[in-house]
């Protein structure tokens, strides 16, 4: 395996994640005044002059980039896409400081070091690697930071809907560098129940839209919720539901006439957004009959986002797996419930696998943090597909 050859400068590598995990990226969705990618993205366009990489930039939302570093290869017709993205979630609530890194008990601590900054350190090391190789890659080598992953995929989209093409694309998420192949998709909307307004003494007079939803979200539980207990795959098991938000009411004195709940539903491979909706227009339907007075709305979905299923005879499939054994002596196909950037360049027509340092159930945490020794690896992971795509 090629990455052999070219061993990264771990030294080199950390500091450049302590470089990014310093900078404040936190998605303006998710806090007043939050500083967005501008000045993350300003510091990866710099890595790449700095290493006299070819460098793009393209601005998705005002002030927003997507940075895309490229690295040409034997075939110019031919391109790897390796991604991560540039925003965090918010830090809120964290116990340590988010933005100062610090090394300790072998992992590096801070916002955005597990997701997804320690996969980004690792691809612009790899990429930095290869550009000053004598062997020149099998393809074109693009390293693509995007933007607002955390809340909506617009930086994936724009690259979508620029028609980006590639032989492969690799992901990077913590997944503990096992290669995943497989994730949920995502249905997100709104229900409201309605019902008539009147004063709390004499509550006969109107109808409480906040009890009608009380029993849709039974009906739910009871009628919906068993048959996604039925349907099962060998990587992701069954399609969750999750209410998430429920909002009802202005005063105690007063019977509420509207209730709305956000549900998240995630998705199976074959499963869409309309057979979603239509299980539960059915149930309303079925409500409405049971009782004249209930009435709910449902709403357009705010977000549908697809399943990711790459085959795992897929060339990016069985390059990343050689990758793995060859740097760390193991590795794993599996599933994960969570949505990547991947689905959508797989929908694209895009082989992708999602790959990378860390744990997820550190990622968004109080204490933020990622294996040291998984950085090091995944960067010489991403090292290897760079320069092996042709080797299987």
């Amino acid at each position: 395996m090629a990455a052999l050859q070219f061993k990264v400068d771990r030294t080199a590598l950390l500091n450049l994640l302590a470089d990014l995990i310093s900078i404040n990226s936190i998605n303006p969705a998710f806090a007043t005044g939050a500083p967005g990618e501008g000045k993350i993205g300003q510091y990866v366009s710099d890595f790449f002059k700095r290493h006299k990489i070819r460098c793009q930039r393209h601005e998705v939302l005002p002030g927003r980039f997507n940075v895309i570093g490229q690295v040409p290869g034997r075939d110019p017709n031919r391109c790897l896409i390796f991604d991560a993205h540039l925003d965090t979630v918010s830090v809120q609530g964290m116990s340590i400081d988010p933005f100062e890194p610090k090394i300790q008990d072998n992992n590096m601590f801070g916002r955005g070091s597990c997701d997804t900054k320690a996969g980004m350190a690792g691809m612009l090391m790899a990429l930095q690697r290869v550009s000053q190789s004598d062997v020149r890659p099998p393809t074109n080598i693009w390293v693509t930071a995007t933007i607002d992953e955390e809340h909506s995929f617009q930086g994936i989209r724009y690259l979508v809907n620029q028609g980006i093409r590639a032989a492969g694309a690799v992901i990077a998420e913590p997944t503990q560098l096992e290669t995943i192949i497989s994730h949920k998709g995502c249905v997100r909307w709104k229900i409201s129940t309605q019902g008539r307004s009147a004063h709390s003494a004499k509550p006969q007079l109107g109808i409480n839209a906040i009890t009608q939803m009380a029993r849709l979200i039974g009906a739910i539980e009871t009628r919906i919720v068993p048959h996604y207990e039925k349907r099962k795959h060998p990587m992701l098991g069954s399609p969750t539901i999750n209410i998430g938000v429920i909002q009802g009411g202005i005063q105690v004195n007063l019977v509420p006439d509207s209730c709305e709940i956000q549900i998240d539903r995630r998705t199976l491979p074959g499963e869409s957004s309309l057979d979603v909706l239509t299980d539960f227009e059915e149930l309303v339907r079925e409500l409405e009959k049971e009782d004249a007075n209930f009435k709910a709305v449902i709403e357009t979905p705010v977000l549908e986002d697809s399943c990711l299923e790459t085959l795992p005879h897929e060339k990016i499939v069985r390059v990343a797996e050689d990758a793995g054994w060859t740097v760390c002596g193991h590795s794993r196909l599996t599933g994960v419930p969570y949505a990547t950037n991947a689905s959508k360049l797989s929908a694209l027509g895009i082989p992708s696998v999602v790959l990378g340092p860390g744990n997820i159930d550190q990622a968004h945490t109080a204490v933020e943090f990622v294996d040291i020794e998984q950085v090091a690896q995944a960067a010489e992971i991403y090292l290897g597909i760079m320069l092996g795509f042709d080797d299987l």
